[in-house]
């Protein structure tokens, strides 16, 4: 089922919402308190962050380059260092990875976390091992 009334998906557009080339960070999120950042970013990041403990890193791969700047810059305001790397092929799209390493893994842990169980338990692992 999907999204039947034009005014409701306009609504929604309007604030961020769209396909995974076209959405963006609302300027009410982007200028709001860092409450709301954080709680913003941890519901992103719990559908699309990658924990990895191999490698000791957390990682977004997403399509949207600017998406992902804009991201960076919340985590930045957060004084949560990361790198955005790529382009690569990803399917048919270019494909970007926003990397969270080191000390500002232990920041992103302290300071935002995850909701989901799994990754919570994966980043508190990886946390001992830095």
């Amino acid at each position: 089922m999907g999204v039947r009334g034009k005014w409701f998906y306009d609504l929604f557009k309007s604030v961020g919402a769209g396909g995974s080339k076209e959405w963006f960070i609302h300027k009410q999120i982007s200028s709001a308190s860092k409450n709301i950042k954080i709680e913003w970013l941890k519901a992103f990041f719990d559908d699309e962050a990658h924990v990895s403990k191999t490698k000791k890193r957390i990682v977004l791969n997403i399509v949207n380059k600017k998406g992902l700047i804009q991201i960076q810059k919340l985590l930045d305001d957060l004084n949560i260092e990361s790198r955005i790397h790529g382009p690569y092929k990803y399917k048919q799209y270019k494909s970007y990875h926003l990397k969270i390493y080191g000390n500002s893994i232990r920041r992103y842990f302290s300071r935002i976390g995850f909701n989901e169980p799994n990754k919570q338990k994966d980043l508190s692992e990886l946390v001992t091992l830095i």
